[in-house]
């Protein structure tokens, strides 16, 4: 699949689980920087950026995914810099990670200001557990 493919799906994903959860998903109408607003009932709604989290770095092996934050932002015609996500602008970020079939919700906490995070699928073997995620602690 294609980037664009692994997109489309995530977003799929994504709007099966919050339909099977009995939430209401809308989608802006113009360029926004979230994907889809979630309407949880009484008011509450969120503005959520999605991402396919199917990357696994060379140094973490398959026990873990790298899920990147930085969005570009084009300077010229062939120059790009790019730009982390703001707590203020989304209020979540979805993750759709194929390797267990699964959406993991993140907070602006995990999020803000960051360039990426790695979710790893089991605890290290070494015992850390300072700033380690673990996908199942996430999944929505």
């Amino acid at each position: 699949m294609d980037n664009m493919q692994k997109g489309e799906l995530a977003q799929l994903k994504v709007q099966q689980r919050a339909a099977e959860k009995g939430h209401v998903v809308s989608r802006p109408t113009v360029q926004a920087r979230y994907d889809l607003v979630i309407d949880f009932g009484k008011g509450d709604l969120k503005r959520v950026q999605i991402k396919y989290g199917g990357y696994v770095p060379e140094h973490r092996a398959s026990g873990a995914i790298s899920v990147d934050f930085r969005r570009p932002r084009k300077r010229t015609s062939d120059e790009h810099t790019y730009v982390n996500y703001q707590s203020g602008e989304i209020d979540a970020i979805l993750v759709y990670i194929p390797q267990v079939d699964s959406v993991v919700w993140l907070d602006a906490h995990l999020f803000h200001n960051k360039p990426s995070i790695v979710l790893r699928f089991s605890p290290p073997q070494n015992g850390q557990k300072k700033n380690i995620n673990l996908v199942k602690d996430f999944i929505w």
